[in-house]
């Protein structure tokens, strides 16, 4: 099932500003896009999530393709294409087999049928301009995280008085010290 939108652009828009800001925006969102510029007035994307492994099996993995081409200069027209398949699967595994994959497929559907509209927003406000400023000829710096504070160093001798000397708890049999030259005794 594809969704297809239009979406009014300012005359003279950068196709790759869209598609880059668009990109920006959902990959803030915890999604893999994957762009393809075809030509000056048209392009690609696959926006993705959990599509490898065990989410992907039990119907939770969501992607999408989308085609946008640049009508005239103006207008934006947006093919938005669903990836059911593992949600299919996952509803037909569940009600033969067990139920987990039955609800996990159920609630993926619900998240695919939502992705358009994210998309769709995203595409939009990069679009507009501004929303997202992205600039594609920017070099953009890693972010930078702050490391959590380093332990201080151990040291053994803060911890006892004295720490040459062994720990004996109040009232426990005093052993000597271990001499590995000493013979066991002779019953």
């Amino acid at each position: 099932m594809a969704v297809t939108k239009m979406i009014p652009v300012a005359a003279g828009t950068d196709i790759n500003q869209i598609v880059g800001g668009a990109a920006q925006n959902l990959q803030s969102q915890g999604y893999e896009i994957l762009t393809s510029i075809m030509g000056p007035e048209s392009a690609t994307m696959t926006v993705k999530r959990d599509r490898d492994g065990f989410k992907n099996v039990v119907g939770l993995g969501l992607e999408c393709r989308v085609t946008l081409m640049l009508i005239n200069g103006t207008q934006l027209n947006v093919n938005i294409d669903h990836e059911w398949t593992n949600k299919i699967i996952a509803i037909a595994i569940g009600w033969f087999f067990c139920l987990v994959p039955f609800i996990t497929g159920i609630v993926g559907a619900v998240n695919q049928n939502d992705l358009p509209e994210k998309i769709s927003t995203a595409l939009m406000a990069a679009a507009n301009g501004g929303a997202t400023g992205y600039d594609p000829g920017a070099q953009y710096a890693a972010p930078q995280y702050n490391p959590m504070p380093q332990q201080p160093q151990y040291d053994p001798g803060a911890q006892y008085a004295a720490p040459q000397q062994p720990y004996s708890a109040p009232g426990a049999q005093q052993y000597p010290p271990y001499d590995p030259n000493q013979q066991p005794p002779q019953q």
